[in-house]
């Protein structure tokens, strides 16, 4: 965890092998709900490097994934009282 801000975003790095993130992950109030905004730099080291707008692609995508189901999951659960 490299930063917080409660209830509004956080960011954090991440490393495996030669792949390096960063990743900025915000939150915002929106009619009818709250809009997750996630942010995040690819880095690959080492022999790797010319590979990472494809690796970069590869990540997004995933995440683009984990959040649909992340989101289909939230919205048929009950609302919480403000």
């Amino acid at each position: 965890m490299t930063a917080l801000e409660t209830g509004s975003r956080f960011a954090y790095r991440g490393a495996a092998g030669a792949l390096r993130t960063h990743n900025i992950v915000t939150f915002e109030r929106v009619a009818g709900g709250t809009q997750v905004t996630w942010t995040d730099d690819v880095e690959l080291r080492g022999i790797l490097g010319p590979l990472e707008p494809l690796m970069g692609r590869m990540v997004r995508r995933g995440y683009e994934a984990d959040l649909g189901r992340l989101k289909a999951v939230l919205e048929v659960q009950p609302a919480a009282e403000d």
